[in-house]
């Protein structure tokens, strides 16, 4: 479906109807009126970054991704990861490792200021901590953090699809809830909402999306410099129509389930099989605990990296170190 929709692209360089049919997509499945498009979701991290970050800034968030941290620093600001003890535990049944803790986030409000925080990030499917979700009642409490100092919510929604699948399977509020429903119940939750269109999509691009008249123009002048025209923003229209596609296709259950159970199934039979690893299983894949598989190897001989080469040169199976190199 994706592939045919890009032959039906428009290449008109300003009111490419290509555009419009994926502002369309982005209000019915995110519920947002107002998108604006970039090349990718890092893309739209620096654009919030250059909008609200300051020399001294903090950011709390349940954890941090790689480029996320790296646009806040090159601005001057500071994160703060503030997930629950659990979320750092490998072997643990809890559900939803990617929770903010609500009460060091309120901690590092009132020692910081709220006039230093410019807002509070929420990702999705927590990537770096193996593709954990958070709750929509953490999501709920998050906001009320937000709303009672006066501080915007932005929502990371690159791996929302997979965090609304675990929601359904694990939140008991919303066993019986369709995708839809958890979708639009998570991002109207959040002023902001971003995301890299590779990953909430399955196609090049990303995008910033709000409901507020007031944030899009604080944004919108920076997508021009950064990114391309307002309806295009560094993104091909065949990639613009595929992105549209993708997003209806985040509301098919028995499309978006398909990484998180095979996943499962993966965790599941190598634990079975005494393979130490991350549990509850994530949505990014199956991850295994190198430091207890290779006791053997010292942390100076990054026993991660190690272990991905073995599996390589064993099976021709392309794992990823997640540790000392990565970092």
């Amino acid at each position: 479906n994706q592939m045919a929709a890009m032959m039906q692209a428009d290449d008109a360089y300003a009111g490419s109807q290509s555009f419009y049919r994926l502002k369309k997509a982005v209000e019915d499945v995110l519920g947002k009126k107002h998108y604006l498009p970039v090349h990718q979701g890092r893309a739209a991290e620096n654009i919030l970054s250059k909008a609200y970050i300051k020399q001294g800034s903090l950011i709390p968030m349940n954890y941090h991704f790689t480029t996320t941290l790296a646009h806040i620093t090159e601005c001057g600001g500071r994160i703060v990861e503030l997930l629950y003890d659990e979320g750092y535990v490998m072997n643990s049944d809890h559900p939803f490792k990617g929770n903010m803790n609500i009460e060091k986030l309120e901690e590092n409000i009132i020692r910081h200021g709220s006039k230093n925080v410019p807002f509070i990030r929420m990702e999705a499917s927590t990537n770096l901590i193996g593709g954990q979700p958070f709750s929509i009642q953490n999501l709920r409490d998050v906001r009320a953090i937000a709303d009672k100092y006066n501080i915007r919510l932005v929502l990371d929604a690159s791996l929302l699809g997979e965090n609304a699948y675990l929601v359904k399977l694990r939140e008991e509020e919303f066993n019986e809830t369709s995708m839809a429903d958890i979708l639009k119940t998570m991002t109207e939750l959040a002023d902001i909402v971003y995301f890299s269109a590779r990953k909430l999509s399955s196609s090049r691009g990303g995008g910033i999306c709000t409901n507020s008249e007031v944030i899009y123009k604080e944004l919108e002048a920076l997508v021009p410099l950064y990114e391309g025209f307002l309806t295009y923003g560094g993104i091909s229209v065949r990639e613009i129509e595929s992105m549209a596609v993708g997003l209806y296709e985040t509301l098919d259950e028995t499309m978006i389930c398909q990484s998180p159970d095979f996943i499962r199934y993966l965790v599941d039979e190598l634990d079975k099989n005494g393979v130490p690893m991350l549990k509850p299983a994530g949505v990014l894949g199956a991850h295994v605990n190198a430091m207890e598989l290779c006791s053997h190897i010292p942390q100076t001989q990054y026993p991660a990296g190690s272990l991905a080469a073995a599996l390589f040169l064993i099976s021709g199976i392309r794992g990823m170190e997640r540790g000392s190199v990565s970092n």
